[in-house]
């Protein structure tokens, strides 16, 4: 009796544990061949998998089986896949990114003298000013393209591969797939679009722990995504918040 008892429930396990994975395969909507080291994950956590050679996947998706899937490779649109269901094969095309710069290969004085001064201008739009910015570095920069021929107005620019980023202020590793980067000389405006996936939390290995979580809640504490939050809980005045209204009457 105990035998069939535990083969019954080892059976249900098994079956609870079948309907949280994803699987499918990524190929390019024009050839239908497919896409091998695909992107595959949650936005913005550690979730995440890459397509073998034959463009197949894996992916565990209990813990975020409510938000949306990113697909990504070099050279393609990204693809959001929503409304997931577990146990489901997917099968996704990927459309090929139209977004395209002059490539230059560097050579010369004036194209190294160009390459440094955009690329400073790149991580100071890309990754910020502050002290903790600083120390976040981008460990493949020579996968960074920009528009040396046509870069009178605008700059762009575009990574050969996902970007991948060390900061060492906060204790994360991530890598960022960019989709596209634009900073407009004569406005000073900038405009850029990809997704992250975590891949490293270095305070969880052990190394420096006290100190990133120390770090981690001052940057958390008066940020946009804490706002959001006490806004959505209904205590953004325990928590220290005013909203005014600045409207005036005509």
């Amino acid at each position: 009796m105990k035998g069939i008892f535990l083969t019954i429930l080892l059976l249900i396990l098994a079956l609870q544990v079948s309907g949280q994975i994803l699987a499918g395969k990524v190929l390019d909507a024009e050839t239908l061949e497919p896409i091998p080291l695909a992107s595959v994950f949650f936005d913005g956590t550690f979730a995440g998998t890459s397509t073998d050679d034959s463009g197949k996947f894996v992916l565990n998706v209990a813990k975020y089986s409510t938000r949306p899937l990113t697909i990504s490779a070099v050279g393609y649109y990204p693809h959001l896949l929503e409304h997931l269901t577990s146990g489901h094969r997917y099968t996704i095309l990927l459309a090929r990114d139209i977004y395209e710069i002059d490539e230059v290969r560097i050579s010369g004085k004036d194209i190294a003298r160009k390459r440094k001064e955009y690329m400073r201008l790149f991580k100071k739009e890309f990754l910020g000013l502050t002290n903790r910015a600083r120390r976040c570095y981008i460990m493949n920069e020579e996968d960074i393209t920009f528009n040396y021929q046509n870069d009178k107005d605008t700059l762009k620019a575009m990574a050969r591969k996902p970007l991948r980023i060390e900061n060492d202020a906060l204790g994360y590793c991530f890598t960022y797939h960019l989709q596209n980067f634009e900073y407009d000389k004569k406005t000073q405006s900038v405009s850029y679009q990809g997704s992250i996936v975590f891949t490293r939390d270095l305070a969880e290995e052990g190394i420096w722990t006290t100190r990133y979580q120390r770090r981690r809640k001052l940057v958390y504490k008066g940020s946009s995504k804490e706002f959001i939050r006490k806004l959505w809980s209904n205590s953004l005045k325990s928590s220290g918040y005013t909203l005014r209204d600045y409207r005036t009457d005509d």
